[in-house]
């Protein structure tokens, strides 16, 4: 995606899940094709909503970089089970102007039962609250693998405040080691950062992110210094989230 001073706030590009077929009686997501979405929305997020458990797939917030197709190898399926209902959640912004939304969604199956299902935990802090002026102001999240896992991705997710984030594997055995560091964290330019191989993660490990938000003048893209902020669907509101591509194998 190429964009200019002179690009539409509100022509964004969202992605379509894909997987290649049906195998005893469910289909599976594989794959991710970007088509373009003309909409007044800072972002969406797409998640399987079962009976009680809601999996999330994934989310698209701006300027995250197009891809035609995320790397996850076809053993690895994002599996929707027949009482599953998909939702796609979008965070609209008015600008003055009427507009229309032609979000579409598309699906591809798999041929056969792949060897791993494809998962999307994630650590999430609700609980931030950012004094007006802060400077540092910490945040950190953390979430149990009950399985053993394949880590393929990691996208950290805050708004304008957000500075750094890393996200560490604590191991069972209690070591630990850092999986990902971003020390400048831009919310114009979020990225997915693709593991060039798969990472083994034994069950019981814990995924922690620790991430610093900037509330002071001193951050060019605050929107402004004067409040505090918490937790919020607007982008001058905050959010913590660390995302994650992850495998199991299927049972």
């Amino acid at each position: 995606v190429r964009m200019n001073k002179n690009s539409p706030l509100n022509q964004c590009y969202i992605c379509s899940i894909g997987a290649d077929g049906v195998q005893n009686g469910w289909p599976v997501m594989n794959s991710i094709s970007v088509i373009r979405l003309w909409c007044t929305m800072p972002e969406y997020s797409l998640r399987i909503s079962p009976t009680a458990v809601s999996k999330r797939c994934w989310i698209w917030p701006p300027m995250r970089q197009a891809r035609q197709a995320f790397p996850i190898q076809k053993e690895s399926q994002k599996k929707i089970s027949s009482n599953d209902r998909l939702v796609m959640q979008i965070h609209y912004t008015t600008n003055g102007l009427a507009t229309t939304d032609q979000t579409r969604l598309g699906l591809h199956y798999a041929e056969q039962a792949p060897q791993q299902t494809l998962m999307n935990p994630i650590t999430v802090n609700e609980d931030i609250y950012i004094p007006a002026g802060a400077h540092n102001y910490q945040a950190s999240a953390s979430i149990v693998l009950n399985d053993d896992s394949y880590l393929y991705a990691m996208s950290p997710h805050m708004r304008y405040r957000g500075k750094s984030m890393k996200y560490t594997a604590v191991y069972p055995d209690g070591n630990s080691e850092q999986l990902l560091s971003v020390p400048n964290f831009q919310f114009q330019w979020q990225m997915d950062y693709w593991l060039k191989e798969p990472k083994f993660l034994p069950a019981g490990t814990t995924i922690v992110t620790d991430g610093v938000f900037d509330n002071s003048s001193a951050n060019p893209g605050n929107p402004n210094s004067d409040i505090d902020v918490g937790w919020g669907g607007q982008s001058w509101e905050e959010m913590f989230i660390g995302w994650m591509a992850i495998a199991v194998d299927t049972q």
